[in-house]
């Protein structure tokens, strides 16, 4: 199997996510902490994948893509989903607490219809 050829240095550069350095485009091993790569994730929408699919940015959002600014476009849209994922998690808690007080309350009303009665 061919080697994949490294990017021109314009395009993607590759960084240890444990460390945080700059790595080569095809290193299996961070030199600088040891860390073993399994693949390259991108830091907009998380997809992974071997090196050579980001030569040109990310296949999947075009974060760090040269190519056009349609992918640019799809990065930022990408990125603005994010946020609203995380926007929304932080409404996900709200039913099942909600529920948790319906049933404290009932609970507690029980127990003071129950203890009233003695």
């Amino acid at each position: 199997m061919a080697k994949p050829t490294p990017p021109p240095l314009k395009t993607s550069r590759f960084y240890c996510e444990n460390c945080g350095h700059e790595v080569p485009f095809n290193a299996a091993i961070c030199p600088h902490c040891n860390k073993i790569f399994k693949a390259v994730k991108c830091p907009i929408c998380s997809f992974s994948g071997p090196p050579d699919k980001f030569l040109n940015g990310c296949p999947m959002c075009g974060y760090l893509s040269t190519t056009s600014s349609l992918n640019r476009k799809r990065a930022s849209e990408v990125e603005e989903n994010k946020k609203m994922r995380k926007a929304h998690k932080k409404h996900d808690l709200f039913m099942p607490l909600m529920g948790l007080l319906l049933v404290v309350l009932t609970f507690a009303l029980l127990w003071v219809y129950m203890t009233r009665g003695q």
